[in-house]
């Protein structure tokens, strides 16, 4: 029985020890250990088409990044006839057939899934070359 008091004993001074050591370095740590700065910020990624539009005739299409941070710009490009009052008609246009387009840099790659992609990061309040040199309708849109 004085075998079994003993290995009590000692394990509790063991225990004791260790929480006071843990307890210490925990202490030391906290009260030496520099308040560090949240360094991260909220970017703003946005975009804005620029075109020239004469009432027929779109031209010198290109994108401009109106945000905060340099950005990867992709775009696609949808043709679609209007009425003056601004309903869409349910055909749609059919390239070299009922419109054309001419122009465009090099720089916009178009990818397997249709959309048109600028091959390099256009920084904040910069745009891309253009994306469509013009686009005009083939004779006259049709009625509806």
């Amino acid at each position: 029985m004085r075998t079994s008091k003993k290995i009590v004993i000692t394990v509790v001074c063991v225990l004791t020890v260790i929480s006071v050591a843990v307890g210490a370095s925990l202490a030391y740590i906290f009260a030496k250990t520099p308040e560090i700065e949240n360094t991260f910020r909220a970017v703003w990624v946005s975009c804005q088409v620029e075109e020239n539009f004469d009432g027929v005739t779109k031209s010198d299409v290109a994108i401009r990044n109106t945000g905060d941070i340099p950005a990867y710009i992709r775009a696609t490009v949808v043709v679609m006839w209007t009425s003056d009052s601004g309903s869409v008609h349910a055909l749609t246009p059919q390239k070299d057939i009922d419109y054309t387009v001419t122009g465009g840099s090099s720089k916009w790659a178009v990818g397997t899934d249709g959309f048109y992609y600028y091959v390099a990061p256009v920084s904040p309040g910069e745009a891309t070359d253009l994306l469509i040199g013009a686009i005009s309708p083939i004779g006259t849109p049709p009625e509806g």
